[in-house]
C-alpha cells in the first residue's frame, strides 16, 4: 500500500520519490548489551515543483537520541528556466545551483557550511540546515552570472543531542552530549554537587528573528567564483551563568542558572571552485564580524570514490572547555565499490593536526548488496584524543554496527 502510495504521488506531480530505511545494533565499548537503531528516509523531487527530504533516527534506551527533520522543504515557482522564486525551507546558497550552476559544497567541514545551522543530534555526522523563509535565484549571459537573494524570518539554532537540565537533580542526556561538570569544590575541601536550572526566556524572541542573504556567482573557463553575504543571529549561544550556594536540612548544593543569548553575526564568505578540473578543488573563506572570526577550507575530490580536505581557523574567537572542530581538522572519505563483487569498503577520518589538543575518529566500514535494493552492512568506530580535544570526550564510546538497509 506505501509503494501504491508513493508511485500514484510520484506519477501525478510528474517527479521521483525515494525511501531507505535501515536497522541496525551497536555495541559499545563502555556498554556491556548492544542497543538497536531504527533510520528512516523519504525524499521527494521535481523538477516543476520542488523538493522534500524527510530524515529520522530512533535510538531507544536511556542514553539513545533521536531525530526527526525536514529539510530541505521547498516549492520552487520558475519565471524563466533560468529564474525562480521559491517558498519552504532550504539553504540559500544551494538555490544558485538550481539557477543553473554547479551545486557548492556545504558540509559541516567546510567554512560555510561550520558557520551555519546544523542538525547535530547525530554528533559524529551533523548536517548543515536550511532557512525557513523565501527567496529568488536567477542566471543572466547564459549562466554567467547567478544572483541569489532569501530572507527568513524563523531562526533555528544548531540541535545537539539530548541534554535536559534539573534544579534538584544530575543533569542527564545522551551518550554524545556534552555535560556539564557535575560537582564543584568549595574552599579547598569541601566537594558540592552541581545543579542546574535554564532560563531561555520567551521563546518567540528566539524563535522569530530575521536572517536575510544576498549571493553572485560568475562562472567561466576558470571556474565558479562566489562572493556571499548574510546576517543571522548567533547559531551557537553565548551563555551568562550565575550561581548561588542552596543549604537545607537534607543536602547543600550549588544551583547555576543558564541563560542563553544568539547575538546577532555578520558574514561574508568568498567561494572558489573548479568542477572541470581534475582535483576538482573547492576553497571558502568566510569572516564573522564582529568577532573577526576567520575560517577557511580547502576540498580535493580528484577521484569519485574518494574526496578529502582541511578546515581551519586562521583567526579564533576565545576558545571554551574543549578545542573547537573548525580549528586544524583533516578529513578524508573514501567510497569504493570493488566490481562484480558487490561489496564496497569505505572509510571516514576525522583528524585534529594540530599539536595540542589532537584528536580523531576513524570509521571504515563495509557494505553488501546480496539483492536488488538490498544492502548489508558493518562498521567499526574508533574515537580518541585528550579531555580537552573536540573528540576526547567521546575517547570511550567506540562502537561497533551491524545492519541492513532497503531501498524502495
Amino acid at each position: 500500500m506505501k509503494l501504491l502510495i508513493l508511485s500514484l504521488f510520484s506519477l501525478y506531480t510528474n517527479g521521483s520519490v525515494n525511501l531507505e530505511t535501515s536497522a541496525s545494533t551497536q555495541q559499545y565499548a563502555t556498554e556491556s548489551s548492544s542497543v538497536g537503531r531504527v533510520d528512516l528516509s523519504v525524499e521527494w523531487k521535481t523538477e516543476k515543483w520542488g523538493q522534500a527530504h524527510f530524515w529520522s533516527w530512533i535510538e531507544p534506551g536511556n542514553k539513545g537520541d533521536s531525530s526527526f527533520d525536514l529539510d530541505p522543504f521547498v516549492f520552487r515557482f520558475y519565471s524563466t528556466e533560468n529564474s525562480h522564486f521559491w517558498i519552504g525551507r532550504t539553504h540559500p546558497v544551494m538555490e544558485l545551483a538550481e539557477a543553473g550552476n554547479s551545486a557548492p559544497f556545504l558540509k559541516n567541514t567546510s567554512a560555510i557550511g561550520a558557520n551555519w545551522a546544523q542538525n547535530q543530534t547525530d554528533a559524529l555526522s551533523p548536517r548543515v540546515s536550511g532557512w525557513v523563509g523565501l527567496g529568488w535565484s536567477g542566471a543572466l549571459f547564459n549562466k554567467v552570472l547567478t544572483f541569489s537573494a532569501a530572507y527568513s524570518p524563523i531562526f533555528i539554532p544548531t540541535l545537539g543531542p539530548r541534554l535536559s537540565f534539573s534544579d534538584s537533580d544530575r543533569s542527564t542526556g545522551s551518550r554524545f552530549s556534552h555535560a556539564p561538570p557535575a560537582y564543584v569544590q568549595i574552599n579547598d575541601n569541601a566537594l558540592l554537587p552541581l545543579r542546574y536550572r535554564l532560563e531561555s526566556g520567551d521563546l518567540k524572541n528566539i524563535v522569530f528573528q530575521n536572517q536575510a542573504l544576498a549571493a553572485v556567482r560568475a562562472s567561466s573557463v576558470l571556474g565558479n567564483l562566489s562572493a556571499i553575504a548574510w546576517a543571522a543571529p548567533s547559531v551557537n549561544p553565548e551563555l551568562d551563568l550565575s550561581n548561588s550556594l542552596h543549604v537545607n536540612s537534607m543536602d547543600a548544593h550549588v544551583l547555576v542558572t543558564i541563560r542563553p543569548s544568539f547575538p546577532r553575526r555578520f558574514y561574508s564568505a568568498i567561494e572558489w571552485s573548479q568542477p572541470d578540473f581534475f582535483l576538482k578543488p573547492d576553497l571558502q573563506l568566510v569572516k564573522e564580524y564582529p568577532t573577526q572570526k576567520t575560517l577557511l577550507s580547502f576540498r580535493l575530490n580528484p577521484f569519485p570514490f574518494l574526496e578529502a580536505g582541511l578546515l581551519h581557523a586562521l583567526k579564533d574567537t576565545e576558545p571554551g572547555d574543549n578545542a573547537p572542530y573548525d580549528r586544524g581538522l583533516f578529513w578524508l572519505e573514501a567510497t569504493y565499490p570493488i566490481a562484480n563483487t558487490h561489496l564496497t569498503p569505505a572509510l571516514r577520518v576525522e583528524q585534529h593536526f594540530l599539536k595540542t589538543p589532537r584528536g580523531g575518529w576513524i570509521k571504515p566500514s563495509l557494505s553488501y548488496e546480496p539483492m536488488k535494493n538490498l544492502i548489508l552492512f558493518a562498521s567499526v568506530s574508533l574515537i580518541s584524543g585528550k579531555d580537552s580535544s573536540y573528540f576526547g570526550p567521546w575517547r570511550n564510546l567506540d562502537s561497533t554496527d551491524l545492519g541492513l538497509k532497503y531501498i524502495w
